[in-house]
């Protein structure tokens, strides 16, 4: 089962700047976007998982609509439920929809630099 997503908007800059007036919303994105920021809304139906990620960015994540499960890559899982919120900095972590009905969230991701390990940058762990 895929997730369905929509950009709705995203910034190039950080600062942004607020006279640019380019619906960016259009352009290709990745998951996150380098100096910038992307607001994603994600359906995820019953039963859908993401792959084990990490990405440079700061991540607000706010469910919308049903349940969701963050696991951790040490394999903690935290149920999240309709309007609570997640602020994920750099670990790696899947989504995955236990229930029985589509989950809808909202996900803010800001570019920020690598998290690190005994000083070291964490590399980004995409799908």
């Amino acid at each position: 089962m895929l997730f369905r997503s929509a950009v709705i908007w995203k910034s190039v800059t950080s600062p942004v700047n607020n006279d640019d007036a380019t619906d960016r919303a259009a352009e290709p994105v990745g998951l996150a976007q380098p100096g910038g920021s992307v607001l994603r809304i994600v359906d995820m139906p019953p039963g859908a998982r993401s792959p084990m990620h990490r990405t440079d960015s700061l991540d607000y994540g706010i469910v919308l609509q049903g349940e969701v499960d963050l696991e951790l890559d040490a394999g903690k899982k935290t149920r999240v439920k309709t309007g609570e919120i997640v602020v994920q900095r750099g670990t790696i972590h899947a989504w995955h929809n236990p229930g029985n009905d589509v989950a809808r969230v909202a996900f803010i991701l800001l570019d920020a630099s690598a998290a690190t390990h005994n000083g070291k940058p964490l590399p980004a762990v995409l799908p």
